[in-house]
């Protein structure tokens, strides 16, 4: 059975953005692991992803505040981190 478009209706069920992500990314084994995939190879604008570098190096003062980065801002700081080749020990 697919699953509807966000919005869309399919024998009376309609799922929202966050309900098809629920969905389609979940485990497909025994581990509790999933596998991400970019659309269009990864690509996205340059001023963009600059942007949210210039985010990342305010990271250190909203830690110092109290602010611990949010599990949507580390997934990005990982994603930026595999894009740029840089490794975990360097990190």
């Amino acid at each position: 059975m697919s699953v509807p478009e966000d919005g869309e209706e399919s024998f009376g069920l309609v799922l929202t953005i966050t309900e098809r992500m629920r969905h389609y990314i979940k485990p497909k084994g025994t581990a509790p692991i999933v596998q991400l995939h970019l659309a269009d190879h990864g690509m996205f604008n340059h001023d963009f992803i600059t942007a949210c570098i210039d985010e990342l190096d305010k990271m250190p003062i909203r830690a110092a505040l109290g602010q611990p980065p949010t599990k949507l801002e580390q997934l990005a700081y990982q994603l930026l981190c595999d894009s740029a080749y840089i490794e975990r020990k360097d990190r």
